[in-house]
């Protein structure tokens, strides 16, 4: 698109008889300028995850991970799951609990770790790093989150046990 405007009234505007990238002044009494096309600028790719403990069967953690490029899923050959466990001291050093390989089911991997996967340590004083590598193209992303929680899921799934357990012991009696 080429805009040519009059500009020998203007005092804001001198020429200078040069080309330019952009500006090329034809006469001194005309200014011409060029204008390229504008083009939207590339959304990025941006890794997500989310987890929350498994309520259906209180067993462990469910993740969800996806790839997202602006505000829809982005499709990815794989994604790589590792969960570290943090220490309790000030030191916050990280040990590998467990790792899982997904490969994605409409742009999106659901993974789930069981409590033995976990070494059985759901309980408030533990926190844990999720940490998702994405695999897409020749494109690596990463993700990480941290989880907590204080207590009342392992409690729950501790007085869950011990119901079943009377339910069980009634049925022999």
């Amino acid at each position: 698109m080429r805009r040519v405007r009059m500009t020998i009234n203007s005092d804001y505007v001198q020429p200078i008889k040069s080309g330019y990238s952009g500006l090329v002044t034809l006469l001194q009494s005309y200014n011409s300028i060029l204008l390229g096309k504008t083009r939207k600028a590339k959304e990025e790719l941006t890794p997500f995850i989310h987890a929350k403990f498994s309520s259906s069967n209180f067993d462990g953690i469910n993740i969800l991970a996806t790839l997202l490029k602006g505000e829809r899923q982005y499709p990815f050959k794989d994604v790589k799951v590792d969960v570290y466990k943090i220490s309790n001291d000030n030191l916050w050093n990280e040990t590998l609990v467990f790792s899982k390989t997904e490969t994605p089911t409409n742009n999106r991997s659901l993974v789930d770790f069981s409590l033995a996967e976990l070494s059985d340590d759901l309980i408030g004083e533990t926190t844990f790093k999720i940490r998702a590598e994405f695999t897409c193209k020749n494109i690596k992303k990463s993700c990480t989150i941290y989880l907590n929680h204080l207590g009342i899921f392992y409690n729950t799934f501790t007085l869950k046990q011990k119901i079943d357990f009377l339910e069980i012991t009634k049925l022999d009696e």
